[in-house]
């Protein structure tokens, strides 16, 4: 069980990782719409907070609440 969790922490080490691109994403394609941008800087700063949370301690909803907020 203990290999299991190792290797659920790595997927939310890249899950943080990509969330820090998201969030630098309006900078590095010029996006230009204001919304969108805020939509992508709170998205990406909530998906980060879950990612961590995750690492710090494992639940199941936390999993899927970044599927919600993936669609």
């Amino acid at each position: 069980m203990r290999k299991w969790q190792e290797r659920e922490s790595v997927l939310d080490l890249y899950n943080l990782f990509l969330a820090a691109v998201l969030f630098i994403s309006p900078w590095l394609f010029k996006l230009t719409n204001g919304l969108g941008k805020i939509d992508l800087w709170v998205t990406s700063a909530v998906i980060g907070v879950i990612s961590f949370a995750a690492i710090i301690a494992y639940r199941d909803w936390e999993e899927w609440l970044n599927v919600l907020l993936g669609l």
